[in-house]
């Protein structure tokens, strides 16, 4: 497996990484580095995550040309955005309203979160 993204929650307890292949992105407990979960659900490499310091969902994005938010918690996804081209980077805004994804189009897309 060859991880290309990587996010820590801001409380410290879980890190995620984006695989190129398998499509999934992986969930570990940062204190023991035990694998607590493998999030599945794109058709392409996770090329970026990023995790909403306010709810706790953690935002996928991939060469399929979706954004997928996660409740890691329960293995779900909550909601999936699709864009026209693959998605290369994304954030949440401070206060988790919004979510911003950059695309290899040069184009950035706000979603309502």
């Amino acid at each position: 497996v060859q991880l290309v993204s990587l996010a820590v929650d801001s409380s410290g307890e879980v890190v995620c990484a984006g695989s190129m292949e398998p499509f999934e992105v992986y969930v570990w407990a940062l204190q023991t580095g035990k694998l607590l979960d493998i999030l599945s659900g794109h058709q392409g490499p996770v090329s970026c995550l990023s995790f909403d310091s306010v709810s706790g969902h953690l935002a996928s994005g991939s060469w399929d040309k979706t954004v997928k938010v996660w409740d890691v918690y329960r293995n779900e996804v909550q909601e999936t955005f699709e864009h026209p081209s693959e998605v290369l980077c994304l954030s949440f805004r401070p206060d988790g309203k919004q979510l911003c994804a950059g695309t290899l189009q040069g184009m950035l897309h706000l979603w309502e979160v």
